[in-house]
């Protein structure tokens, strides 16, 4: 997971026409914008796929839709504690 990470950064470094990092640590709007899209999608995640009846019907569905929903929620916590304490 480490080497995909840092595959992705420097694929992102190399890219001369992005935003700098920079633009994207806590406090800024860069940083604002990844916690709200983890509170977005953690509310889509809820919604529409752990209340949705094929999914609560079938248990591994229901499991996987739950781990997703688990993660979106830890992230928002961990951006949100960075960002704005």
């Amino acid at each position: 997971m480490e080497d995909l990470r840092k595959n992705k950064l420097k694929s992102y470094k190399a890219d001369k026409a992005r935003q700098p990092l920079k633009d994207f640590t806590p406090g800024t709007v860069g940083c604002h914008e990844a916690m709200h899209m983890a509170a977005y999608l953690l509310n889509n995640v809820t919604q529409e796929l752990c209340d949705h009846p094929a999914v609560i019907q079938d248990a591994e569905f229901f499991r996987l839709a739950s781990e997703a929903e688990s993660a979106l929620a830890s992230l928002f916590t961990k951006i949100k504690k960075v960002h704005a304490p």
